[in-house]
């Protein structure tokens, strides 16, 4: 069984600088707050939701990442509403199958909704009596306010290579369609095909991917 936390005492000193980060970029990279937010300006119709490709660092914090060591992504998402909740989690594949499914987490947001979702993953093995993963996800919106999740996944025992896959365009989804947004990959081989993020999941080894939801 996977274990789910949300950390009050942060035990590793790299997320309060990861902290910062986000409230860096997010405070640049959206619109104004203080402007009414309606499903018109987000040019969605009810029960849909955009999610597009964005940037964790932005040109002032672009220098700190090779610091951190830190594998990280990001998406925005906008949704038009009714419904009042988002669907977030992890999907874990093994040789192709998936081991552990999308799951039901997620947050109640104020809708329409307008806000970044940005995802880090940490080797904190070194820190652990068994090896592991730490991963984050935290939900921002423009608005202000938001969650953030921290898990630890038991890292595989592979000797192989590890990547990453990232949403590429924006996509336009529905009340209770999921899309992976980002994925991290294990491959014996070191091959890591050009194909959408659940096709590489099914092709590699081992691979942990985000999922996004809108409605329960």
């Amino acid at each position: 069984m996977y274990q789910v936390t949300f950390d009050k005492a942060r035990i590793f000193p790299v997320y309060p600088i990861v902290c910062i980060l986000l409230a860096v970029l997010i405070s640049g990279c959206g619109p104004d707050p203080l402007e009414e937010l309606t499903a018109d300006k987000l040019g969605l119709q009810a029960h849909q939701a955009r999610i597009s490709p964005a940037e964790i660092f932005n040109e002032s914090t672009r220098l700190l990442e090779p610091h951190l060591d830190l594998t990280t992504g990001a998406v925005r998402i906008e949704y038009a509403g009714p419904e009042d909740w988002l669907s977030l989690g992890y999907e874990v594949w093994e040789n192709g199958v998936i081991k552990y499914p999308f799951g039901v987490e997620g947050t109640m947001i104020d809708v329409p909704f307008s806000g970044m979702l940005t995802m880090s993953l940490e080797d904190v093995s070194q820190y652990t009596d068994e090896p592991k993963y730490k991963v984050i996800y935290a939900l921002t919106s423009d608005s202000g306010g938001g969650i953030t999740s921290v898990s630890y996944y038991p890292k595989p025992a592979i000797d192989g290579f590890s990547s990453f896959s990232e949403l590429r365009e924006p996509l336009v989804i529905s009340d209770g369609e999921e899309v992976a947004v980002w994925g991290y990959l294990v491959s014996k081989s070191g091959t890591f095909l050009d194909v959408p993020i659940p096709e590489q999941a099914a092709n590699a080894d081992w691979a942990l991917v985000m999922k996004v939801m809108p409605g329960r």
